[in-house]
């Protein structure tokens, strides 16, 4: 018997700034699929560059099938579901009636404009060039970041995880592309980060703080609930490090403590927002731990100490999913509290979707009192 669970998935969002370098590895247009060779799809896989050595990988595909072809599921401008075949993708009659939220846009430069009334000029976003498919904003983006160019982007979207192998990977769905090189007002450079915004389950003991108070590092084993396909779900294990410095430690401490530890068959759902900490950073190394021929170096006076240590540096890998702090609900403008709640999952909803769905039978899955003020205070320092 079919089981209705009616639940939604937690869903994440990624927004993304950074520094891509084209190469010829960036782009791959028009591929055919290893199985299907009536499979045709556009790859865009830049790495991306932070600052303090972060660089990650942000891949992103899309392709339809030559012979069976694709639907393409979006939303009217009544909110109402639509479907369109990809072949009629373009057609000027179906187009205006999708949602302005179902289309991916691809933002490309400034132009220069004047207020009437003052004769000031100021900067200002040209109009989108907007899609109905990644494929199609792929295409346009090979045009627009030559081989060789380098490019300063933002990228925002839908991030989602699934496994493969055995390990979790993340899979980005792009809504927003914004090419910032040369199109940003002096003073007010957008910063290069790795940020999302993930809902999350939480659940008893998914605390581990045996590292907090030697080394401030944390984890939180928190579980996602995602379509597999349809009308079927899935538990995964998304872990999430916390690391405090000792500046805000005990604010850290409070935070882990009050949103995210729960007793019993407590199922918490919080809304939080981190960074995807992906790159190389460096280690730590001081003069008692150079080797004699590097302090021989230093003695004869060629080089400063500060020269040796970082000929010594080692850089580590490091991908981890690093928490920042849970998210501020908020109603009309007004703080209402951290967006959580006790009430959206049961156990009962967790055990059934961890359960391996059997080819005969389907599973369909469909606060405490805060004051502001204190609520404002203690996650201002995260």
């Amino acid at each position: 018997m079919t089981k209705e669970l009616n639940k939604k998935q937690t869903l994440g969002r990624f927004d993304i700034v950074g520094e891509i370098a084209v190469d010829s590895k960036v782009f791959a247009i028009g591929s055919k699929g290893k199985n299907n060779q009536a499979w045709i799809s556009n790859v865009f896989n830049p790495r991306v560059d932070g600052v303090n050595g972060a660089s990650m990988f942000v891949r992103m595909q899309d392709g339809y099938d030559e012979v069976k072809g694709k639907t393409l599921y979006l939303k009217t401008v009544n909110d109402e579901s639509m479907e369109i075949k990809f072949g009629d993708r373009f057609n000027p009659i179906l187009v205006e009636k999708v949602n302005e939220r179902s289309f991916v846009k691809v933002f490309t430069k400034r132009v220069e404009k004047i207020n009437e009334e003052s004769g000031n000029k100021f900067m200002a976003w040209e109009e989108p060039q907007k899609f109905l498919t990644v494929f199609d904003a792929i295409n346009f983006l090979q045009t627009v970041m030559p081989l060789a160019s380098k490019h300063k982007v933002r990228m925002t979207g839908d991030v989602r995880y699934s496994t493969y192998n055995g390990k979790l990977q993340r899979n980005f769905e792009l809504k927003n592309f914004y090419i910032l090189t040369n199109n940003e007002e002096e003073g007010k450079e957008m910063p290069l980060g790795f940020n999302f915004t993930q809902n999350i389950i939480v659940m008893k003991d998914a605390v581990k703080k045996d590292r907090f108070e030697s080394e401030g590092v944390a984890t939180i084993d928190t579980k996602l609930y995602v379509r597999k396909a349809k009308d079927q779900y899935e538990i995964l294990d998304l872990p999430l490090t916390v690391r405090a410095t000792e500046d805000n430690k005990d604010t850290y401490r409070k935070m882990l403590e009050k949103y995210f530890t729960v007793d019993g068959d407590t199922v918490r759902r919080v809304n939080v927002e981190g960074v995807f900490q992906v790159g190389y950073v460096s280690g730590s190394i001081d003069e008692n731990d150079l080797p004699q021929n590097a302090l021989e170096l230093i003695e004869d006076g060629f080089y400063s100490k500060e020269e040796v240590l970082k000929m010594f540096l080692k850089k580590e890998r490091v991908d981890e999913t690093l928490l920042r702090r849970p998210i501020v609900k908020m109603s009309e403008g007004i703080p209402t509290g951290i967006d959580k709640s006790d009430e959206d999952y049961t156990m009962e909803d967790i055990q059934a979707a961890m359960k391996e769905v059997s080819t005969e039978e389907t599973i369909k899955i469909g606060e405490s009192s805060i004051s502001t003020d204190s609520l404002l205070e203690e996650l201002g320092g995260l």
